[in-house]
């Protein structure tokens, strides 16, 4: 049985329990279920609450007690946390309620009165934005990449700044972030399945002479376009991510030859997968072999 289809879900007034209810008597039980709230809702609450009172604290010494000077320091001491602190509770406000149940043909996002539907073979594209420097690669015991997944990091009070998107072959699109328990297991989650949704298509694509898009930089069998300049494989010296930023070097050049943040740059798991099928991306094991040999 497929999901639920948004118009065929949305009933007015029902609650996320209700709809959780509806969901699992028509798909079986979910293979994980993320909500929002629980101990680290409660510890964002305690922060932003705490950063209120101080404002409202330090402001008020501050004008009446104080020197009741304002600059760019006093702005940061003053202004910065109480704002912080309204903008946190804000973004647990929006999102209470927030269910998602993952299944084995793909995820329902619950709120109240409001139903979004994503099956695994529905979803075109993933975008992050992330301070992750990590790629996670699965291989299979012929040596061949069966999963790639980029661990998403989570800020420590500005929560609303990480995000990952998906996108359906419709155009809808939705956005999740750290205001559900566990975001980063969901994200993996999304990356994974989607990863053996697309994977198959992306090589298909590309062994048959024709190409894919990341952005701005197209993909082929033998190498790499960007703005009409081509890289083949065995020019490339180095495919690094640090900072929120994808970068490509070539051999003999001290230039980056291709330079993006990785929320601009669709389906990065996926550009990272075949960076690795293409011998580009150092594993673990062949960092340790090397290591191996400079001791040598």
């Amino acid at each position: 049985m497929g999901l639920l289809q948004p118009e065929q879900a949305e009933e007015p007034e029902l609650s996320t329990d209700v709809e959780a209810d509806l969901a699992t008597q028509q798909l079986g039980e979910p293979l994980a279920v993320f909500r929002a709230g629980g101990r680290w809702a409660k510890l964002k609450a305690i922060v932003g609450i705490t950063l209120v009172i101080y404002g409202l604290i330090v402001n008020y010494l501050w004008w009446f007690h104080g020197p009741a000077r304002f600059g760019h320091i006093e702005f940061h001491l003053l202004i910065a946390p109480p704002i912080i602190g309204i903008g946190l509770l804000a973004f647990l406000y929006r999102n209470r309620g927030l269910r998602i149940l993952i299944f084995p043909t793909g995820l329902l996002r619950l709120k109240p009165n409001e139903v979004e539907s994503f099956p695994w073979e529905s979803i075109t594209a993933i975008r992050f934005k992330t301070d992750t420097a990590e790629r996670i690669l699965e291989f299979d015991d012929n040596n061949e990449i069966i999963n790639c997944w980029l661990p998403v990091s989570i800020p420590l009070v500005q929560v609303w700044n990480a995000w990952f998107e998906i996108e359906r072959t419709d155009g809808e699109k939705t956005r999740f972030t750290p205001a559900v328990s566990e975001y980063t297991e969901l994200a993996r989650y999304v990356q994974t399945e989607t990863f053996q949704v697309l994977w198959p298509k992306l090589i298909d694509e590309i062994e048959t002479n024709r190409h894919v898009i990341f952005g701005d930089l197209m993909v082929k069998d033998e190498g790499l376009s960007h703005n009409g300049k081509s890289l083949t494989w065995g020019e490339i010296k180095e495919v690094t991510l640090a900072h929120k930023i994808i970068s490509i070097k070539k051999k003999g050049s001290w230039r980056t030859w291709w330079l993006k943040e990785i929320s601009q740059v669709p389906n990065p798991h996926l550009l990272f997968g075949w960076f690795a099928r293409k011998g580009i991306l150092k594993t673990e094991e062949s960092e340790s072999d090397n290591q191996s040999e400079d001791e040598g």
